[in-house]
């Protein structure tokens, strides 16, 4: 499993501390507890509520299960929101965390990976 820290990518548990970007704050890679590869992205998106109507967003780091958006919207840990990503069909999204400008996301249903990876801009 890899996680992508900018340009460079570290594998996890190799790896004895990376950078949360999120928060300038230090973490040990071997807690980590992803289940699917994650890979930097940049991909148009928008989020949907009744609540936020339609609000930008961008997707900047993705996997199967899930994405961090950088956005103006304001979520909480457990709203859940309609998440339309490139030329995907709109998929329901579940907020696993909130920061200034950004969200973590989870799937209803995860991506195939052929899916990710070509949101992704990935040659397979």
């Amino acid at each position: 499993m890899f996680t992508r820290i900018g340009s460079k990518r570290f594998i996890n548990g190799a790896q004895a501390r990376i950078m949360n970007e999120a928060d300038s704050d230090w973490r040990d890679a071997s807690k980590e507890r992803r289940g699917f590869q994650r890979v930097s992205a940049r991909v148009d998106a928008a989020l949907l509520s009744t609540a936020l109507g339609r609000v930008a967003a961008t997707v900047t780091d993705l996997s199967q299960a899930g994405c961090r958006l950088r956005t103006r919207a304001r979520g909480w840990r457990g709203d859940h929101l309609v998440l339309a990503i490139g030329d995907l069909a709109p998929r329901a999204v579940t907020v696993v965390w909130a920061g200034e400008g950004e969200l973590g996301v989870v799937f209803a249903q995860p991506l195939h990976w052929t899916v990710m990876t070509d949101l992704a801009g990935i040659e397979r």
